[in-house]
């Protein structure tokens, strides 16, 4: 045995109540040269296993649906010397259907044979003595995202390829999904399985009929080799499931299992498990090696070389595809710059030649279109809450086509997207370094590393959380942070939900704002402290005739600061109780503020009276013609005049509701005796 896969496809709900019918096929690479009937068999035992408990729940055969030989051809590369010419493997394939219960925890499947070829270089020996386990795992009903609905991932990659001692090789363990869960990549323990043991009822058996249930144990790994490092100096990309690195220096086979993390929505639903034996042999390459394409967004200047370092002597001639000459080279990795006179998708030849008679040849595409300028934006804080990316990348020619998100969770290794507008929730707290690889429909490509912080509440903070108004006052409120904002109480405040409302309490009022994303929360407390405003009066009005003056009679026992308006006519707006001496008649108005900056005012009216009042203090009624009458307005300016005049006892001697400056000082028809009388005056 050189390898196994088992697999299989969800083909839809069983004949019974919730039950799943799933189409199981087991792929076993056989040596080649194995031609024992014992080690082809026509038919294998599957065993089902309950989890997590591992009891036996069925038991079933599958019998071969078909076989191929796959060859690596020595000829197919004439540059390779000294080529392998035993790197086959016999692919036998068994298919059966199962049904099986939808349960909480789901199922194992195992298949178990024995015996491993011999002389596996990175196990302990004999390798022959052990055997294998091929798993797989159906998931159950507790993980949700219609797990029991699944189907495992496909590898349909070329097993059969040539690997060199000491030189530079690509293995493809690359899978795909058809249900587009996200597939990572690892290397992990191989399952040893069955044993030398006679007979067939036995777990150490070399055909287990049932086979033994989990957890099974892992092979002895010589070291410096491991599970985890089953080629030495070679790794696995976790994302594309590419292997590569340099080959060990020692031919012969090594035992490679690759360990497929199938995840849903974040949730690891199936680990699909591949187990092959790689040949490493002592062929000696000489390769033109080169990517299907190549990008370059950066500027005009390009640099090329071989993806392989060949034997020294070896030249490298370039024709760049643009008309230029083409241009030799014979460092090692045939490294040679040019520059590009336009943009354009260049045809590039690369021939590398050896002594004259080996060469070989590769194409590749120069995709120059410099002005690729890739980035992204985020939106998001807190922990337990999606964060959302947005592609921000601008690209000259052409446009963002392509994503590849790595979220940078380190809890899981299933934080990837490949949309352009992804989301990610995290669940630790820190700093993450979110990585895009970005790809435009001319083939540039770049990466953009941003660190994002997820926090266990929101930002917030206020400007100010202690202030003092007025109460006839408004003030603007202010948070600064994330998510949306809700502020309480809302006695006298506008706009509860802005970040900026604005509060006119009559009262000293703490007002509190919630920052809220997602579920994480933050409240601040701000106290608006409210002052009565000072007290001020302005003093009764006032009466003056035409350039007549008064004293206005302000008060304002807690002003700090006083001022009247207008200025004009007072000989000193500044103090409380100014003298007024207005042209017309006005309304001045005394402003002051107190300790805590409050305003007060009160306003106070100065009448002026017209020049068409000018009332005679005294007269001679004796008849000689000059000042007989009491004269009291010239009745150019006013509607109608009443007077009333006392003596002074306060008897009423005289009275006049339409007065015409005719009163001669007369009581009853009788002249009124010398003396001082007392007047009033009322005009219209």
């Amino acid at each position: 045995i050189r390898g196994g896969e088992l697999y299989y496809k969800y083909v839809g709900p069983g004949a019974g109540t919730n039950t799943s019918t799933y189409l199981v096929t087991l792929k076993l690479y056989i040596d080649c040269g194995q031609n024992d009937p014992g080690q082809l068999d026509t038919q294998v035992f599957l065993t089902v296993f309950a989890k997590p408990g591992g009891n036996q729940v069925l038991g079933k055969y599958a019998r071969m649906s078909s076989e191929e030989f796959i060859r690596y051809d020595p000829a197919s590369n004439p540059c390779l010397n000294n080529p392998p010419r035993d790197v086959c493997y016999r692919l036998r394939y068994y298919q059966t259907t199962i049904d099986l219960p939808n349960t909480p925890d789901g199922y194992t499947i195992a298949f178990q044979r024995c015996c491993r070829i011999e002389g596996i270089q990175n196990l302990k020996p004999p390798s022959n003595d052990f055997g294998a386990t091929y798993s797989c795992e159906i998931p159950g009903t507790k993980l949700g995202v219609n797990a029991t609905q699944n189907t495992s991932p496909v590898i349909t990659t070329r097993d059969a390829v040539a690997v060199c001692m000491g030189s530079d090789f690509q293995f493809d363990f690359s899978a795909t999904d058809e249900q587009g869960d996200s597939l990572v990549y690892q290397f992990c323990d191989a399952f040893a399985g069955g044993g030398p043991s006679n007979g067939q009822n036995c777990f150490t058996c070399p055909l287990p009929v049932p086979g033994a249930p989990p957890p099974y144990q892992a092979l002895s790994y010589q070291s410096p080799y491991a599970g985890t490092a089953p080629m030495g100096n070679v790794t696995i990309n976790r994302k594309t499931g590419i292997m590569s690195g340099i080959a060990p220096s020692r031919i012969g086979q090594y035992v490679v299992t690759v360990c497929i993390g199938e995840y849903r929505r974040g949730v690891l639903i199936n680990v699909h498990r591949k187990d092959i034996h790689i040949k490493v042999s002592d062929c000696v390459p000489l390769n033109a090696v080169l990517r299907p394409d190549y990008a370059y967004c950066d500027d005009f200047n390009v640099t090329f070389k071989n993806l392989q370092i060949n034997p020294t002597g070896s030249v490298y001639t370039w024709d760049f595809g643009d008309g230029t000459p083409p241009q030799n080279t014979m460092i090692p990795d045939g490294t040679l710059q040019h520059r590009y006179a336009d943009t354009g998708t260049y045809k590039v030849k690369l021939k590398v030649v050896l002594a004259g008679k080996c060469v070989d040849s590769t194409t590749t595409l120069a995709k120059v279109y410099p002005g690729f300028y890739p980035g992204f934006e985020f939106d998001g804080a807190c922990l337990y809450t999606p964060f959302e990316f947005t592609d921000t990348t601008k690209s000259r020619y052409g446009r963002p086509s392509t994503w590849m998100w790595n979220f940078g969770d380190e809890t899981t290794e299933a934080d990837t997207s490949h949309s352009a507008t992804p989301n990610w929730r995290y669940n630790t707290l820190g700093f993450k370094t979110v990585q895009l690889i970005v790809g435009s429909t001319k083939g540039c490509i770049d990466t953009v590393p941003v660190t994002v912080e997820v926090k266990d509440k929101p930002d917030l903070t206020l400007p100010f959380t202690d202030t003092l108004i007025c109460d006839i006052d408004s003030l603007q409120l202010r948070a600064i942070g994330d998510g949306t904002f809700q502020w309480t109480p809302a006695y006298n405040l506008i706009d509860e939900t802005s970040a900026t409302p604005t509060v006119f309490p009559d009262r000293t009022t703490t007002y509190t704002v919630t920052a809220t994303l997602g579920t994480c929360t933050l409240s601040h407390p701000v106290q608006v402290t409210t002052h009565a405003l000072p007290t001020v009066n302005a003093g009764p009005d006032k009466t003056i005739g035409t350039g007549g003056t008064v004293q206005l009679e302000g008060a304002a026992p807690n002003a700090t600061s006083l001022t009247w308006t207008p200025p004009a006519g007072l000989n000193n707006p500044a103090i409380l109780t100014p003298m007024a001496q207005p042209a017309a008649t006005t309304t001045y108005t005394l402003t002051v503020r107190d300790g805590n900056n409050c305003q007060g005012s009160d306003d106070v009216t100065v009448t002026v009276l017209p020049d068409c009042i000018k009332v005679m203090d005294a007269f001679t009624p004796n008849g000689d013609g000059m000042n007989d009458v009491w004269i009291v307005t010239n009745n150019a300016c006013l509607l109608r005049t009443e007077v009333a005049v006392y003596n002074r006892y306060g008897g009423l001697v005289y009275r006049n509701a339409d007065y015409q400056n005719n009163w001669n000082g007369t009581y009853n028809g009788k002249p009124l005796a010398d003396g001082t009388y007392y007047f009033k005056i009322t005009v219209h």
